[in-house]
């Protein structure tokens, strides 16, 4: 049993891929039945891994603990671990992939973003610590789309900024939180991207809202939602 999942991503097989820990670091692949298929056998490096992403046949496994990012087969054979982005990260908590197969990774401690291209080079950062345009309070997660668009959620501003496959700056859509109670602190806010862009909200300590509907609370006032954005790309 976990003590603690971190992150879970659909392999094309159907299968969940779960990572978190036990008593050490662990990365389970479940069928879609629910059994267990395997426990992966993980490098002794990595320590705490804290987000997965799946492209293709490769998962990608970010490590906060080592703060490498491991690429495995979806059978779980270690196939290259990408070193020399500890320099540049502090705490990551995040990372995406993008259809060229470069991924981005971002930082809540730095407040910024990280782009390595697929040879594990750092391509490019962008970021810091502010409200401005481009700029983070607490970012929590990061998404790719299918146009290589590039989103980042911010648990302080309740906002997710857009940016060009290179960095560039595009938009801010404010989450729309009407009727949502999320008045109390928000713990977690998670992007899925694809043909359109899901908002996951987590938010504790948030009282109901009038006319009763909780959308998910739990009478500890745990609140979760799952909002589909109005992306002007996307249309409605």
């Amino acid at each position: 049993m976990f003590n603690a999942v971190h992150a879970i991503a659909v392999a094309p097989n159907g299968d969940l891929i779960l990572a978190g820990r036990i008593s050490t670091a662990v990365i389970v692949q479940l069928k879609p039945d629910g059994t267990v298929r395997r426990s992966w056998d993980l490098p002794s490096g990595l320590t705490e891994p804290i987000d997965l992403a799946i492209a293709g046949t490769t998962v990608y496994v970010l490590d906060a603990g080592s703060k490498q990012v491991y690429a495995f087969s979806t059978d779980g054979a270690l196939l290259h671990q990408f070193t020399g982005l500890a320099s540049e990260l502090e705490r990551p908590v995040a990372l995406a992939v993008a259809p060229d197969s470069s991924f981005v990774i971002v930082d809540r401690n730095l407040r910024r973003v990280v782009k390595v291209s697929p040879s594990g080079a750092i391509a490019r950062t962008w970021g810091g610590e502010g409200n401005g345009f481009g700029q983070f309070q607490a970012p929590d997660d990061i998404e790719i789309d299918e146009q290589g668009q590039i989103y980042v959620a911010d648990l302080t501003t309740k906002k997710v900024q857009q940016f060009s496959a290179d960095g560039v700056y595009q938009a801010t859509f404010a989450l729309p939180l009407d009727g949502l109670p999320v008045s109390g602190k928000i713990e977690a806010f998670k992007l899925r991207a694809g043909n359109r862009l899901f908002f996951n909200v987590f938010a504790n300590n948030a009282p109901s809202p009038p006319g009763g509907r909780n959308h998910g609370c739990s009478k500890h006032g745990s609140c979760s939602a799952a909002i589909l954005a109005r992306h002007p790309a996307y249309g409605t």
